[in-house]
């Protein structure tokens, strides 16, 4: 896993950086609602390249990317737009 903060490689399950001490964890990031639609390059929160559709469901799909700086493979669900207004369910 790559540091986000000054981008040393480090081992998959490590906890913190070994070269900065940044802590190194996967984070669920809520950037909104998503049209899947787009068939261009899609960027998600200015960071997240998607690469891949992991899975569909009746609350949103879920998307691998890829962070464009550290290079470290995350998961995204995405809401569909009528649920991704609603607190309870984002959070």
């Amino acid at each position: 896993m790559k540091c986000p903060k000054c981008n040393t490689d480090n081992a998959p399950d490590a906890k913190f950086c070994l070269s900065c001490g940044e802590p190194l964890s996967r984070k669920t990031v809520v950037v909104g609602a998503f049209q899947p639609q787009q068939e261009s390059k899609i960027i998600i929160g200015k960071n997240y390249e998607v690469v891949a559709k992991l899975g569909e469901g009746g609350m949103g799909v879920v998307y691998k990317a890829v962070h464009n700086l550290s290079g470290q493979e995350v998961a995204i669900k995405m809401l569909p737009p009528e649920l991704s207004q609603d607190e309870n369910i984002r959070t």
